[in-house]
């Protein structure tokens, strides 16, 4: 698990998204905090970065740990299921990154997500 690929280039990779890549690629493992490497790697502790190669869970991560990459957001979420992306926001119905994906989800996919509690 040390040095794996997390956040906006795993879903780039994993879903085979035409994107251009990241401008910064964030990989766990091998640091005790969220460190910087240079211009282009940010290191970030195994226990922070998601634990399963779930999409929806790399998104999350990458909107709280990433600068916006509304490119690959955009295409992650028209491969990511809109029962996965509800099933997060009732979950967590505080979580603005729980919401950020829902309204990203519903841009990307150009439809409202439905059977969601009202907050």
């Amino acid at each position: 698990m040390a040095n794996r690929i997390v956040g906006y280039e795993f879903l780039r990779d994993s879903l085979s998204l035409c994107a251009f890549a990241a401008g910064v690629t964030t990989r766990a493992g091998g640091v005790t905090r969220k460190n910087t490497v240079g211009d282009s790697i940010l290191a970030v502790p195994v226990h922070v970065a998601p634990a399963s190669d779930d999409p929806l869970e790399h998104l999350l991560f990458a909107l709280k740990h990433e600068h916006l990459n509304l490119q690959i957001a955009i295409l992650a979420l028209q491969k990511i299921l809109a029962e996965a992306v509800a099933r997060e926001f009732i979950a967590k119905p505080t979580s603005g990154y729980a919401r950020q994906a829902c309204y990203l989800w519903e841009l990307a996919n150009g439809t409202t997500l439905t059977n969601l509690p009202v907050a």
